[in-house]
């Protein structure tokens, strides 16, 4: 189960399941105080915040112990989630009186700002609105890396079909082994990218949040 907010821990509680249960990103885990706090409520693995950068994740997940720690290497990055849906307003013919269509159904929908980028939609059951990146994060060159200093690597593959997602499992299952050299890592990456037509981001890895 993956518990990306307190609420969770106290409803796995009160129904007196017992299943392994990650602290997501949900929590924005920045500190190794927070995640001893969710182990402390039950989780048996924490999940990195997407804002820490190479030497705050390294840092993090060697603080931690034993406590296993986890990090996202690939796929969609969350920027926001809404309870208002802009495809059921827009394209659905949603009012106050009048149900949506379900639209969102229909086909691939983005939001575009001012600036000309785009961000991808994807609706849920409850018609909620959830907003991404538009570039997919990629750390593959930082994949061995990374394998070496956590538990579990995260490829986030909600929205992605059966042969895109084998093929980055398997890319990235080689590199976490070590089984590309610095040069065919870089030129998997452009092969990946071609493949799923999206550009890719390191994220905050590199930079940071200041």
């Amino acid at each position: 189960v993956l518990a990306g907010n307190p609420w969770a821990f106290t409803l796995l509680a009160e129904l007196g399941w017992r299943p392994e249960i990650v602290a997501d990103h949900g929590l924005n885990l920045l500190n190794t105080a927070a995640a001893k706090a969710c182990a402390a409520a039950g989780a048996t693995r924490a999940a990195a915040s997407l804002e820490l950068n190479a030497g705050e994740l390294s840092a993090w997940a060697a603080a931690l112990g034993e406590f296993p720690s986890e990090a996202q290497v690939f796929g969609d990055l969350p920027v926001m989630q809404s309870r208002h849906c802009p495809i059921g307003a827009l394209c659905g013919g949603k009012t106050a009186a009048a149900a949506c269509s379900g639209a969102c159904r229909a086909g691939r929908f983005l939001l575009r700002d001012a600036k000309g980028f785009e961000f991808p939609v994807y609706t849920d059951e409850f018609c909620r609105s959830h907003i991404y990146n538009g570039h997919l994060l990629c750390l593959l060159e930082e994949t061995p890396r990374l394998a070496a200093q956590h538990d579990v690597l995260r490829l986030s593959l909600l929205y992605s079909g059966p042969e895109e997602t084998a093929e980055v499992v398997r890319t990235f299952a080689r590199a976490a082994l070590g089984g590309y050299d610095a040069a065919a890592l870089a030129q998997q990456r452009e092969r990946l990218a071609r493949l799923l037509g999206r550009q890719f981001t390191k994220g905050h890895y590199y930079r940071g949040v200041e």
